[in-house]
């Protein structure tokens, strides 16, 4: 049967494919900046007025981000353009793409007698780039920039922004709905302040999240201050010389990350920086030169989910009053929440060195429920001047508020304090420490005690052990010159060298206070006493069992290697 082709048929059977109508595409409109000036010129545009004609154009079609650029005449030689204001901010609905010639060759300025930008946006995008913005001069915050949607800033200058409150140069206003987001690219933030040096360069209000890479936040009355709930990330930058803290930031939420890397915090005062909640990460960066009056000249943490140090150097930070209990860390200061397990902290590959406290603490302190690790990192030349730990203190309280201490493949030398030259694990007022103390494979050499306790001091009813670990070297000028152990029922030395220690009381390499425990595998040798036990020194019932020790050659008065009748050798 002869078939007809299908082109053939009548036009009433035919097939034809559906036409479906093309979707409506809107072009973003580009607005140039063709004048100086902030007052309408016959047949020029200036930037008051492209702001305009952008929301005329966003209202028409929301959410088409529309371009700014500027077509201006040359500046003179050496010199820059520059919009001066007229007494009012630039007002902006949002969702507008601002794109400058160059920090370096467009300024915009408030003239002291407004604010420069104001967007009010909420669920869109601004970006800002290639401009400077200065000398605004705005009472509630935003002098620079207030912006209540996400914002982007690239190569830009915000410098020279005076406010009452809350972000004299950048201040992100945001909301529990939709949180705006704030990043910061290649841009310098410096020289932004206010009367009560309280207003910050940057400040975030129900932020959802912000990133700064390669930036300069400096010389403002503070760095970066405010909450975020969706995390951040500083890379890359410098956040240096700013009249208060160079970072004072919280997380609303407890799994977002506050992440640091290969940034330097230095010479802030009020601390280098303060950060609560979250999960911290700090990693190749340094922490340098920072002041706080009572607690964590270099960092400090509270109530975060986690910390974790790594490859950083926290140098030269320092704290200054005496005149309160748990006040301390004049590197870093860690707090936990008290509740529940302890916050894990963990610190590795890091230098924590040339820090002092006018109290506990000279590199670190830790309290309030901590569990804090610590490896192949180096404590050396801190001091804690009237206080205990001039490498590390902890200070553990109540069952919720226990701090564990592990070290391993570390170095502590040529740290100072009034107790504990190296470490002081201990506990509150009235308490023994309550949580665990270790330390593996590391060296305790050349630290000094103006009090008791030289190397390491330990008060705690929980394990106590010291393996493989070297002690040397360390002068108390009171008792225990290498380690003092209190109140352990659980206490284990095994391979383990402690020699050429001195005291000026008793126990020259180890001063053991009510504990049960075992020395074995290890060398006690070199060690001086300016009263009894050069070697050992117990005081209370032990038994303190040595086995497979060679405890020798030490010096003292009376009982120059071991005193002590719970003292026993097998």
């Amino acid at each position: 049967m002869k078939t007809t082709p299908r082109n053939h048929l009548p036009r009433t059977q035919r097939q034809y494919p559906a036409i479906e109508p093309l979707e409506s595409r809107i072009a973003p409109a580009t607005i140039i900046v063709n004048v100086l000036g902030d007052t309408p010129v016959a047949g020029k545009t200036d930037l008051r007025q492209a702001l305009a004609l952008a929301d005329t154009a966003l209202s028409l079609h929301p959410g088409v981000v529309n371009t700014i650029k500027f077509a201006l005449p040359a500046p003179a030689a050496h010199t820059e353009n520059i919009i001066t204001l007229g007494g009012t901010a630039l007002s902006s609905n949002g969702d507008v793409n601002i794109v400058g010639p160059g920090a370096g060759k467009l300024i915009i300025s408030g003239n002291g007698a407004s604010g420069v930008f104001s967007i009010g946006g909420t669920t869109g995008t601004t970006t800002i780039s290639g401009l400077s913005i200065v000398n605004g001069n705005l009472g509630n915050g935003g002098a620079g920039i207030y912006c209540t949607e996400s914002l982007t800033l690239k190569n830009v200058v915000i410098s020279g922004n005076t406010s009452t409150s809350f972000g004299a140069g950048v201040n992100i206003h945001g909301n529990t709905t939709t949180p705006p987001k704030l990043s910061i690219v290649n841009s310098l933030i410096t020289g932004n302040s206010n009367q009560n040096n309280s207003s910050a360069g940057i400040d975030l209000f129900e932020t959802g999240s912000f990133t700064i890479t390669k930036s300069a936040i400096s010389g403002n009355a503070v760095g970066i201050a405010g909450g975020f709930s969706n995390g951040s990330t500083i890379s890359g930058s410098v956040i240096s010389g700013n009249a208060n803290y160079g970072l004072d930031m919280y997380s609303s939420s407890p799994t977002a990350k506050i992440t640091i890397s290969g940034t330097k915090i230095a010479d802030n005062k009020s601390g280098g920086a303060t950060l609560s909640g979250g999960n911290v990460l700090i990693t190749g960066s340094t922490i340098e030169n920072n002041t706080a009056v009572y607690t964590g000249g270099g960092l400090v943490t509270t109530g975060a989910a986690s910390v974790t140090i790594s490859k950083s150097s926290i140098i030269g930070n320092r704290t200054t009053a005496t005149n309160a209990a748990d006040q301390g860390g004049g590197g870093i200061f860690v707090s936990g929440s008290g509740t529940g397990a302890p916050t894990p902290v963990k610190i590795t590959g890091s230098s924590i060195s040339d820090n002092s406290s006018a109290l506990d603490g000279g590199g670190l302190f830790a309290e309030n429920g901590i569990a804090l690790s610590v490896s192949t990192s180096k404590f050396a030349g801190n001091q804690a001047h009237s206080g205990a730990g001039g490498g590390i203190a902890t200070r553990g309280a109540t069952a919720t508020g226990v701090v564990n201490l592990t070290v391993k493949d570390a170095l502590f030398t040529d740290n100072v304090s009034s107790r504990g030259g190296a470490i002081a694990a201990e506990g509150a007022t009235g308490l023994e420490g309550n949580g665990s103390f270790s330390i593996i494979a590391s060296i305790v050499a050349g630290n000094s005690s103006l009090g008791a306790d030289a190397g390491i001091t330990v008060a705690t009813s929980a394990a106590v052990t010291v393996t493989d670990t070297v002690v040397t070297n360390n002068f108390a000028a009171a008792f225990g010159g290498g380690m003092d152990i209190v109140d352990t029922q659980q206490a284990l030395i095994t391979g383990s060298f402690i020699t050429d220690n001195s005291a000026t009381g008793n126990g020259g390499g180890l001063r053991l206070f009510s504990i049960v425990g075992t020395i074995k595998d290890s060398t006690i040798t070199g060690n001086v006493a300016g009263g009894g036990g050069g070697g050992i020194y117990l005081n209370g019932a032990g038994p303190v069992t040595i086995e497979s020790s060679n405890v020798s050659a030490n010096t003292a008065p009376s009982h120059p290697d071991t005193q002590g009748s719970g003292i026993v050798f097998s």
